[in-house]
């Protein structure tokens, strides 16, 4: 009977063992950048700016020289284009600590508007990955945020937004 107590004692702590080893991996620097890309991925995709840019970091900077705002408002602008917009990724993550990043193709489909349409065109025709980095913001397992992204291939003038 003890033995039997002692062997259950032990299946139970072993469950807990596994279930607190799963959990702490799906925290894991390269699983949150992964998920945190399908998420951003979905969120764009059904243009909810507003959710995508409680994902951006207050510190965000991209190649073309846009903060925070001026890349959501960018965005917006952008989105305007699209009747229907799914955009989907292959690319892999390096990631550690409190950084990584997610390079790769991006994959646009949909309908668009007339210049929806030429930006569907032209995004089937890069060829340069993607990068977007993300870092941990504080303590907490899930406050990854989005602090860029680049593409060396698409050249635009933010001014023009404006």
């Amino acid at each position: 009977m003890i033995f039997m107590k002692r062997v259950a004692m032990l299946a139970v702590l072993l469950a807990i063992a596994l279930g607190i080893g799963l959990l702490l991996s799906s925290w894991s620097a390269e699983n949150q950048v992964n998920k945190n890309m399908q998420t951003l991925f979905r969120l764009a995709g059904n243009k909810d700016w507003k959710r995508v840019e409680r994902m951006v970091s207050d510190s965000y900077r991209d190649q073309w020289g846009q903060n925070k705002p001026q890349a959501m408002a960018s965005c917006r602008e952008f989105g305007q284009f699209f009747l229907t917009l799914e955009i989907t990724g292959t690319g892999h993550t390096e990631a550690g600590g409190d950084s990584g990043n997610w390079r790769g193709k991006l994959n646009f489909s949909g309908r668009g508007t007339g210049v929806g349409e030429l930006i569907f065109s032209r995004a089937g025709e890069l060829t340069e990955d993607f990068v977007f980095l993300w870092r941990k913001e504080n303590w907490k397992p899930w406050s990854w945020k989005l602090v860029s992204v680049s593409q060396s291939e698409i050249v635009f003038d933010s001014q023009w937004l404006q």
